[in-house]
């Protein structure tokens, strides 16, 4: 529908009012009368919508809660025109009156401003369309139409009491014409909604209502009845929408968006265009059924944007001209010009063109692929026209299957196809703007291609009409390259008119990662010519027109450390509403020098207390803010009318999340122009409003295994988060493992490879580490204060004084030194980690570089379209206390992880299971992708108590439940098994199942947990309280063992003893040993040496709070025989005793405490 600004509709309505004058005098028209309807008592009935916990599930609800396809509808009886004996008005009055009453309240009236030239060239602010919209929660989310709020740069929302709110856009579909918009209206404030109905039974004839703002005549209802169903309407803009329904109810300019309402006062269809020569109600309006705005609606709310299957191919409109060159004898349909590489669409066997040709004008060519698959059909619609082609596939959803007929080399053939999600709007390649128009051969003419048959699986489409491929030279942080290395993108500036901030765009995120990734290179040393500026030139970006930051003193500077790498740029762009300015602004990350990462470290240096933005970065926003405000003034660029893109990898990140904040808040520039994507960014702010949709055209990327977006943690009373969105990366833990491992990991490996020259290493531990990382940091220290106070901060500082030179490290040569020399520190660590896995030490170094890397985001960002790269799995941990044994293993039986004794055996743990301890328990951690099982067994006599909670996470490492604390009671007779992952993410108790004696015999041999049989080797120590001092060494296991002891007696005495013994657990870490000893004793007596046998048992009872070392306490008892070792047991040699066990005649045991320790 043509919109009408107010002083146009003011203009109609007069001609319309003097033309009906004119019509009156003459008597041409004869008018039927109706008398105004008096006011009726306020209706007690209201619809009432439920709220749910999040603003995307209430509207789910919503929409969901609307009848089913068996409701039934109100049979309309002929109207009653005699009145009731209660009631003055006629049935189909009190019909109308109680639908109006009911409705009205939760219409709006939409008004919009757009941004204009005056005659001075000059941009100024002018009043746009308006509209109507529909209320359909309590929260202030609208739906209208596309059309009523395009090109709006304000919009305003008028409620039927006066009040008015400015809306933002959440999300628009230009193929359904539907938009959501939403504002917020004051705690105190009760909307009124109206709910969805059913449009899937409408029947013609059956009365409807529209109630709207026509010609800015407020909550204005018209009624009718329904024409037609099923219309398929072509509007302004080529885009057919389907299944329209057609209705008499007088439709005006300012109805559009409004609610298309049944008799019981439930949206059926939105009011969105009629067909008219005069601009105003000819009986044929247009709605669209709400069957359709359901599913968009709800798409839009959640993902700001509408999931549909599309074809991953670039498609082109068929003509005569280009049937004539190639030879065809169809001159229709949509030629199949490229399909994405790599894509389920070309492993099917969809074939794209080969031949590359240019197509229109001379002076401004397109290129396109001949030779491929015509497009004739999908689903039984006739696919002529690119129109045709985009309405075919407008109702598929992600999962469907769909019949696509294509020509191929003259013959039809039909193959199966499986939508999965749309991306970009591909549009039609193919124009002819000036009149010498044709096609200009580049390559040889085309082959002749086989026909085959196949099935096709669609995914989403990257493709745009405009885009082109650019070469960057990418040299980023971590790569030692003499020469850049060439990679490819898809580049179209027309992205940023075309697209929503609100709503994420993988092809400008492409774009930031790379740009993200080239501003690391050294730009003050060479400033004529380095990879960033190269990258600006083939963008299109003027030499003239870029501003550089990168020659940075840290000493002389006021604010010191505080600082930070950038660049501007600016260049001409052409839109619909003339030529505008897109500008850019990238903000290099954080160098190998120390300065900045004592910025980074800045929490609150200035008081060091808990404060709500950081400090070391706000002060860097406020520097970089005031340059780049200065730099749009300097070169007249408006704020208010350009585009902006901002992005940074890291420390780059950060700044730039706070920016678009600031930025939105300053209300300096519009955001619905500012595109804000940074990837790694670490946490900026603890205020509450970071998750405020306003901010939503904030778009942070993260790798969950990567620990640096994870600090200032958000646990505890740290809560440190970043303003907008965030994605997360798929990895090992949080995504489909198959697809990972076979699929998503080596074609990422293909950049990978390209920068880095080896593979990509992944942790496979999702956010495990970064959570650990926040649980010890939070732990120890409780808040900021904490953290300045115990001296975490000036400790850090110190590392990377250490760590980093004063000055920025040239790469080639550190990475030189760090391979030559290592610390002598880690020398011991990389010898037993690589004694255990081949090259494992060199791997988790590689690894902790991978994880944080601007090189791996940038590989994952081109190697993975929007629906593969990101991923919502989140994941599960059991925090453990008591002294338990236990094993993680697969459902193929494969060992992941073990526990002995409350210790982990680091050297057991594979993925993608992991365990961690900590003092007094062990974490264990599990994905969500897969289940793995649990085995807990302890060889005590006692059942032994072991307490533990569950902690559940979303896919960033954020804690979302923990359960109450249980226990698990296992012993030598009980071993306990049970089920992880999946179902731990989901339950708050562990469904355990007692094992057969048989069944854990088996489990508790095969992954070694039984300690009875674990050798070792154990020095001793102890003092008996009759002053003889042993010490020796114990080697063995604790089902039998050796030792060999030696004693010094007080006395100046001493022996030798040699024993057996046995060792049982009693509970948890409570050990008890008997041993059997020979001791041989040599004293002196009378001045000679005497040398006696001495047996002796000993019981030992000890407790084992570390994983090798315990303390006991035990007691001997020495067998004295009369006549054969008296001297042993003479006044000389012993001079404490404890009393004595007569066992005989001449036989008796004397009893000693003795307290001592293992190792």
């Amino acid at each position: 529908m043509k919109l009408y600004s107010r002083s146009q509709l003011i203009k109609t309505a007069l001609i319309g009012a003097a033309a009906g004058a004119i019509f009156s005098t003459f008597g041409h028209l004869s008018l039927s009368r109706q008398k105004p309807q008096e006011k009726t008592e306020e209706a007690t009935s209201q619809a009432e919508v439920s709220e749910t916990k999040a603003a995307a599930e209430e509207v789910s609800e919503i929409i969901s809660s609307a009848d089913s396809p068996s409701s039934h509808f109100i049979e309309e009886k002929p109207v009653q025109v005699a009145k009731t004996y209660d009631s003055p008005y006629t049935q189909d009055e009190q019909q109308n009156i109680s639908v109006y009453e009911k409705c009205n309240e939760a219409v709006v009236n939409i008004t919009t401003q757009v941004m204009g030239i005056n005659w001075f060239l000059e941009p100024v602010v002018q009043e746009g369309g308006s509209g109507s919209g529909s209320i359909i929660d309590k929260r202030g989310y609208v739906v209208t139409n596309v059309h009523v709020i395009s090109n709006a740069s304000k919009i305003n929302i008028s409620l039927y009491d006066g009040t008015s709110y400015e809306g933002i856009v959440i999300g628009k579909d230009v193929e359904s014409d539907i938009a959501v918009i939403k504002f917020n209206p004051p705690d105190n404030v009760t909307l009124k909604t109206i709910d969805f109905g059913n449009s899937n039974n409408l029947k013609v004839g059956q009365k409807v209502i529209a109630i709207g703002n026509p010609f800015a005549l407020e909550r204005t209802m018209t009624t009718g009845i329904i024409s037609g169903l099923g219309r398929p309407i072509q509007e302004s803009t080529n885009v057919i929408i389907r299944n329209m329904i057609q209705t008499d109810a007088a439709i005006n300019p300012g109805n559009s968006g409004g609610p298309l309402l049944d008799t019981n006062g439930k949206m059926v269809g939105i009011n969105t265009m009629i067909i008219s020569n005069s601009g105003s109600s000819a009986g044929i309006g247009f709605a669209v059924p709400v069957s359709t705005a359901r599913r968009v609606v709800d798409d839009l709310i959640k993902y700001r944007k509408v999931n549909r299957g599309v074809l991953k191919i670039a498609p082109v409109q068929m003509t005569s001209s280009i049937a004539r060159y190639a030879g065809l004898s169809i001159n229709y349909g949509i030629l199949v010009s490229e399909v994405e590489r790599g894509s389920s669409t070309e492993k099917s066997g969809i074939l794209g063109g080969t031949e590359q040709v240019q197509y229109g004008s001379r002076f401004n060519p397109t290129t396109i692929y001949l030779g491929g698959d015509i497009i004739t059909g999908i689903d039984n619609i006739t696919v002529r026209t690119y129109a045709d082609y985009t309405s075919a596939l407008e109702s598929k959803r992600p999962g469907d299957t769909v019949t696509v007929t294509v020509f191929r080399e003259g013959e039809f053939k039909k193959n199966q196809s499986y939508p999965r999600w749309k991306g970009l709007q591909p549009k039609p390649q193919l124009s002819f703007p000036f009149r010498h128009a044709g096609i200009f051969i580049i390559k040889m003419p085309l082959k002749k291609k086989l026909c085959l048959t196949t099935s096709i699986i669609l995914s989403l489409c990257a493709f745009s009409a405009h885009a082109r491929k650019v070469t960057f030279p990418v040299n980023g942080l971590m790569m030692s390259v003499k020469e850049p290395v060439p990679v490819d993108l898809e580049w179209d500036e027309n992205t940023f008119v075309t697209s929503n901030p609100h709503a994420y765009n993988h092809q400008i995120a492409r774009l930031s990662a790379m740009l993200s990734t080239i501003s690391y290179v050294h730009v003050d040393e060479n400033p004529d010519s380095n990879e960033m500026l190269k990258s600006y030139e083939v963008l299109g970006f003027k030499k003239s027109n870029i501003y550089w930051n990168y020659n940075l003193d840290y000493k002389n500077h006021v604010d010191k450390d505080n600082q930070a790498a950038y660049s501007f740029a600016f260049k001409d762009i052409q839109t619909a509403a003339g030529t505008k300015k897109l500008v850019f602004l990238i903000i290099r990350g954080t160098p190998l020098s120390a300065n900045e990462w004592h910025s980074n470290i800045n929490i609150s240096n200035s008081s060091k207390e808990n404060v709500v933005i950081h400090e070391g970065f706000l002060s860097t926003c406020e520097i970089i803010k005031a340059d780049f405000y200065r730099f749009l003034e300097e070169n007249s660029i408006s704020k208010e009318d350009s585009y902006f893109l901002i992005t940074g990898h890291s420390r780059g990140a950060a700044i730039a999340n706070l920016l678009g904040a600031i930025f939105y808040d300053e209300q300096e520039i519009t955001s619905n122009k500012v595109f804000v994507y940074t990837f790694a960014s670490p946490n900026v702010s603890q205020d509450k409003r970071t998750s405020d949709e306003k901010y939503n055209f904030i778009w942070n990327i993260v790798n969950a295994e990567d620990a640096v977006p994870s600090v200032p943690p958000n646990r505890g009373k740290w809560q440190w988060k970043k303003f907008g969105q965030t994605r997360y990366i798929v990895n090992y833990w949080n995504c489909d493992l198959e697809k990972y491992s076979g699929d998503y990991l080596p074609r990422m490996n293909e950049y990978y490879k390209k920068l880095l020259f080896r593979d990509y290493a992944p942790f496979k531990t999702g956010p495990f580490l970064p959570v650990q990382a926040a649980r010890v940091l939070t732990g120890v220290f409780s808040d900021v204060g904490n953290y300045y106070g115990r001296g975490l901060h000036f400790f850090a500082g110190v590392g990377l004084d250490f760590a980093f030179p004063n000055e920025p490290k040239d790469r080639k040569a550190a990475k030189e030194s760090e391979e030559k020399k290592l610390p002598l520190l880690l020398r011991p660590f990389r010898y037993n980690i690589n004694k255990h896995y081949d090259h494992g030490f060199e791997y988790l170094i590689d690894a902790a570089v991978d994880m944080h890397a601007c090189e791996s985001y940038l590989s994952w960002m081109l190697a993975l379209n929007e629906d593969e790269v990101f991923a919502t799995l989140g994941s599960s941990e059991i925090v453990i206390g008591g002294a338990i044994d236990c094993a993680i293993y697969d459902n193929e039986g494969k060992l992941l992880a073990k526990v002995i004794n409350g210790a982990p055996d680091f050297f057991t743990i594979n993925a993608p299971a992991v365990v961690m301890q900590l003092p007094y328990h062990n974490v264990l951690g599990f994905p969500a992708n897969q289940s793995l099982n649990v085995i807990v067994h302890k060889d005590s006599l006692i059942r032994t108590g072991a307490s533990y909670t569950i902690e559940q996470y979303d896919v960033s490492g954020k804690l979302l439940s923990t359960s109450e604390k249980s226990k698990l009671k296992p012993s030598w007779s009980r071993s306990l098994k049970f089920e992880v992952g999946p179902k731990t993410l989901n339950e708050s108790e562990l469904d355990c199942e007692e094992l057969s004696r048989k069944e854990a015999k088996e489990l508790v041999k095969k992954f070694g947990l039984n300690e009875n049989f674990k050798f070792m080797i154990e020095p001793e120590i102890s003092l008996s309280f009759d002053r003889i001092l042993n010490a020796g060494v114990r080697i063995g296991a604790p089902v039998f063992y050796g030792t060999a002891l030696g004693e010094i007696h007080s006395t100046k005495s001493f022996g030798l003893a040699g024993g057996i013994g046995h060792q049982h657990i009693i509970y948890g870490r409570v050990l008890f040993d008997t041993e059997l000893f020979a001791r041989c004793v040599w004293t002196k007596v009378d001045g000679e040496r005497e040398f006696d046998f001495v047996p002796q048992a000993r019981l030992s009872l000890a407790y084992k709070p570390l994983r090798r070392g315990h303390y006991f306490m035990s007691a001997t008892f020495d067998m004295h025989i009369e006549g054969y070792n008296d001297a042993a047991f003479s006044s000389t040699a012993r001079k404490t005793r404890f009393g004595t066990i007569r066992l005989g005649e001449k036989t008796e045991l004397q009893p000693a405490i003795s307290i001592g320790a293992r190792y």
